[in-house]
């Protein structure tokens, strides 16, 4: 559906000469992606409203996309897998999020983000199929992601003493840099089990 209503208004700003024929293609993928991500907000935004919490989705953005624009990993191959995907795993952080005591909150937090940064360092980027990455992109972030991820583990340790940890926001960020941990995780298994099948 994404698919087909991303032609369409290609199609259509190309036959009223907002964009040129051969750019269709082009125009069609950005509105893909334009669609997708704002259907996929629209959808935590009433998660964190059905939840009580309509702003929960701010700190989880912010420990999320950072690392996951830099980081990479695993694209699902349609829309909807991606957005059901997306909101089972959003429904579940703010399940934990919302109902975790501040002891274990604090303590996840804590093995989030050196795990994170483990992971990271060993893995990182895992660039998507469709949008390779040169050598010196690669460098770019590489370095970009392990400042990510070093920086939540060194806030992670200067709020260890501070009730801040356990607290719904810095759950949401760190519920959201392990997502990207895990899509980081997901897409270097698939890349490995597609290698070995080459």
């Amino acid at each position: 559906m994404i698919h087909i209503i991303s032609r369409s208004l290609a199609k259509r700003w190309a036959v009223c000469g907002v964009i040129k024929e051969s750019d269709i293609e082009t125009y069609q993928y950005g509105l893909e992606l334009i669609i997708s991500s704002g259907i996929n907000l629209l959808i935590m935004i009433g998660i964190s409203f059905a939840f009580g919490q309509p702003l929960v989705v701010v700190p989880y953005l912010i420990g999320f996309i950072p690392q996951r624009i830099f980081a990479g990993g695993y694209h699902a191959k349609s829309h909807l897998f991606c957005i059901l995907f997306n909101t089972f795993v959003y429904s579940i952080s703010c399940l934990v999020a919302l109902n975790i005591e501040e002891s274990a909150a604090i303590l996840s937090s804590v093995i989030e983000s050196c795990l994170s940064f483990a992971l990271v360092f060993l893995f990182a980027p895992a660039p998507a199929k469709n949008k390779p990455l040169n050598i010196e992109e690669k460098k770019r972030n590489r370095t970009i992601t392990l400042i990510i991820s070093g920086l939540s583990l060194v806030l992670c340790i200067a709020l260890y003493y501070s009730y801040l940890l356990g607290s719904t926001f810095c759950n949401m960020i760190f519920c959201g840099q392990l997502m990207a941990t895990v899509l980081l995780l997901i897409g270097k298994s698939v890349e490995s089990i597609g290698f070995l099948h080459h």
